[in-house]
């Protein structure tokens, strides 16, 4: 939260985990809290943005002479967006992932004082070679589901009772605040009934 210009090292950010970890959370709260150095495009069709060489240097310049007259930087947020980040990024989707990484790391980036956070819920571990190679990434950030003492500490700063649960996410965490039933698991069967 405290980064500021010049920024040293890769212009990546990865925040991976479960739904409900508080990824979203997080990445509204880094917008607001960096606000004042950098304007934030949220990306609804990442396929479209890393298929499109000229729709991604169109969303990166568009508005850059205007930044660059006020020192102002680009953070582009593409939300769930894990699968251009596995080892078969490039088969599976052609030039996204040198394009993302051109973009985060190359002289497109460079260029356009541009930084990309892409939040998955998949493993950080299963990712591309190319992406997990140190200096990349500015941050590799993990959410996890909270223990129980995070869990007592929140319910405390919200005024509500606590569950007997010994981990919950964010957003099961937010439910007990509007009064939302926490769903258990559901048990998981294979096979056929009789």
């Amino acid at each position: 939260m405290a980064q500021r210009p010049p920024i040293a090292g890769g212009r990546l950010l990865l925040f991976q985990g479960a739904p409900g970890t508080g990824k979203t959370h997080a990445t509204l709260a880094l917008a607001s809290a960096w606000q004042s150095w950098l304007d934030t495009e949220i990306i609804s069709d990442p396929e479209q943005l890393f298929g499109s060489p000229q729709y991604l240097l169109d969303v990166v310049t568009r508005g850059r002479e205007a930044r660059s007259k006020r020192d102002r930087w680009q953070l582009l947020v593409v939300e769930d967006a894990g699968e251009f980040l596995t080892p078969y990024a490039k088969s599976d989707n052609g030039q996204a992932l040198s394009r993302l990484l051109n973009l985060t790391d190359g002289a497109l980036g460079q260029a356009t004082n541009t930084l990309v956070l892409i939040t998955t819920n998949e493993k950080l571990d299963n990712m591309h070679e190319a992406i997990a190679r140190p200096g990349r990434c500015l941050a590799s950030v993990s959410f996890a589901s909270l223990a129980r003492d995070e869990i007592r500490e929140w319910c405390r700063l919200h005024e509500v009772p606590v569950p007997d649960r010994t981990s919950m996410t964010l957003a099961e965490l937010y439910g007990l605040t509007a009064d939302v039933p926490i769903a258990s698991a559901t048990e998981r069967r294979f096979g056929f009934a009789a």
